[in-house]
Parts: structure tokens; C-alpha cells; sequence
């Protein structure tokens, strides 16, 4: 049982990964993100679920590397976490 998946060199062929990873348990509405140019000042990271991926409904441009999982779900808790931490601007 794999948690998270981690796909390089994929954003030409997601849809056909997605719709796999469903048609072997996966759940649809599994988290996913795309980092897209990741590092540079023009990153972009794009979430959304295996079901929109399958679905053709999410565009996004190499090179990116395509997040698979709960752990997607992270991000954002960790994000919410560090502005409360800043908060004044001061890092507490």
C-alpha cells in the first residue's frame, strides 16, 4: 500500500495516469498537486484531485512534478500554520 506518489516527467500523460490509479483503487478524490517550475520565481503549484486529473479538467505545464495523496492536504495546514506563527510580521 503506497501513500504517496511522486511522478516526474508526467504532466503529458496525466490523464491517463489518474484514470489507471482509479481503475486500481485509488480513490477519485484523492488529492493531487502539480509543482510547476518549481524553485524558480514563476513556480506555480496547482491542486486539485485524481478525478479532474482523469477528466482532462486540469491544465498545467511541464515541467512539473505531479503530487499524489493525502499528503497534498499538507500544504495548506502548514501554510495556515506559518502565517499564524508570523502573524505580526515577527516570527514567534
Amino acid at each position: 500500500d503506497v501513500d504517496t506518489l511522486v511522478v516526474l516527467m508526467g504532466v503529458e500523460s496525466r490523464a491517463w495516469i489518474a484514470a489507471e490509479l482509479i481503475a486500481r483503487g485509488r480513490p477519485a478524490g484523492q488529492p493531487v498537486a502539480f509543482l510547476e517550475r518549481s524553485s524558480l520565481a514563476s513556480e506555480r503549484i496547482v491542486e486539485s484531485t485524481l478525478e479532474a486529473v482523469a477528466a482532462g479538467k486540469v491544465a498545467v505545464v511541464s515541467p512539473a512534478v505531479f503530487v499524489i495523496g493525502e499528503v497534498v492536504r499538507l500544504r495548506a495546514r502548514s501554510e495556515s500554520s506559518a502565517a499564524a506563527e508570523i502573524g505580526d510580521g515577527e516570527l514567534k
